[in-house]
């Protein structure tokens, strides 16, 4: 859908996932931790809520629900802005969704 095969995206996702990997290895995942959970960018966050609610709703629950067990690390070390941090809590259905993970 892209206009490349699966060779070619695979390819060329290779560094970006290894660079990812690398950081979580020498870092830790709170801070290798990017986009916009980490940052606290709620309008990014509602644009992708908007857009996931109007073409694919199925996958909604499962978004937030990683969403919220992203937010969880983000508050470790990048995100320490409280009236972010709940609010992003809000519409992502706040803990009842997700149990904070023990791994």
């Amino acid at each position: 859908q892209a206009g490349i095969d699966k060779e070619q995206a695979s390819k060329s996702l290779e560094p970006l996932i290894l660079g990812s990997v690398e950081n979580v290895i020498k870092l830790s995942p709170s801070k290798a931790l990017t986009g916009p959970l980490a940052r606290g960018d709620i309008e990014t966050i509602e644009k992708h809520l908007d857009s996931i609610e109007k073409s694919c709703p199925e996958y909604l629950v499962f978004y937030k629900s990683l969403a919220l067990e992203t937010l969880s690390i983000a508050k470790e070390e990048q995100l320490k802005n409280q009236e972010k941090i709940n609010y992003l809590e809000k519409i992502l259905g706040g803990n009842k969704n997700v149990k904070k993970s023990n791994c």
